[in-house]
């Protein structure tokens, strides 16, 4: 299979992802592997995709079998031997695209990126399921949800329910609505929340690159887009905050611009 990503430009792959995600089709592949080169590089993006080009090739081996969304979970959580990572779920590596390729184990999210993305390649619809707690795949086809993490377990909505209900004990109610797909920005800003909270978002550097990644994410509420500014304005990054402060006054009202202006104020005057 031909994909249609090259190789990076010489350019910062922070700003390489911010230009991917304001145009008009962000390709989930590439966004996920831009992510792992701006907070672990050396990630070559080409080379990823063509690896999901290769277990594309894999799974849609006929084999004597039509390939289905069904066919599709076997081969890549079963032959394929993909799998959620029990030993150490915190490592930053389970969300890195290349890496979980590579160890074919990490995050629920990651792991339904991959399967997201073979789907795609193989013609095969994988939606993704921002469930609070566990991400996971619907497959239309076959009306049936898919936990990636678990082996590429089958459930219908109750099962979701029970693996959610059981994960809170009891403390939230799944509404209806998070067992719906979402789409690639929604996603994207999940795996960016993972890397956020991980080890490596305690090191101000990179910090500064997930905010800024997190902060350009299409359609974002600009209450959120503010949220973003400020904590890089706690952790030094004035300028990049008061940007960001900035483009969320010009889209809220009232006393919540009034505070976002204020805020970029403060956050210029800090890089004078």
């Amino acid at each position: 299979m031909e994909n249609a990503w090259v190789t990076l430009r010489n350019v910062p792959a922070v700003d390489d992802f911010i230009a991917l995600v304001q145009s008009t089709s962000v390709p989930l592949d590439a966004a996920t592997a831009l992510i792992a080169n701006a907070v672990r590089p050396p990630v070559d993006v080409g080379a990823t995709l063509l690896a999901l080009d290769d277990l594309a090739d894999q799974c849609n081996q006929d084999g004597g079998q039509t390939l289905s969304a069904e066919l599709l979970g076997r081969r890549l959580f079963e032959s394929g031997g993909f799998r959620g990572n029990v030993v150490d779920y915190h490592d930053p590596e389970n969300s890195m695209i290349d890496a979980v390729i590579a160890r074919r184990t990490g995050l629920p999210i990651l792991l339904a990126i991959v399967m997201i993305e073979v789907g795609r390649r193989c013609s095969i619809e994988v939606q993704p399921v921002s469930m609070p707690g566990h991400f996971l795949v619907y497959l239309p086809t076959i009306e049936q949800y898919c936990d990636p993490f678990h082996r590429g377990e089958l459930m219908d909505s109750e099962g979701c329910r029970q693996r959610h209900d059981a994960m809170f004990r009891g403390q939230r109610t799944l509404a209806d609505r998070e067992l719906e797909p979402v789409g690639v920005a929604t996603v994207l800003a999940r795996v960016l929340n993972n890397l956020e909270l991980s080890r490596l978002g305690r090191n101000a550097s990179t910090a500064r690159s997930l905010l800024r990644m997190h902060a350009a994410l299409p359609d974002m509420h600009p209450g959120e887009q503010l949220a973003l500014g400020i904590r890089l304005g706690n952790i030094g990054c004035f300028r990049d905050a008061a940007l960001i402060a900035e483009h969320a006054a010009a889209q809220l009202d009232g006393a919540y611009a009034l505070q976002a202006r204020v805020a970029a104020a403060g956050y210029w005057a800090h890089t004078n």
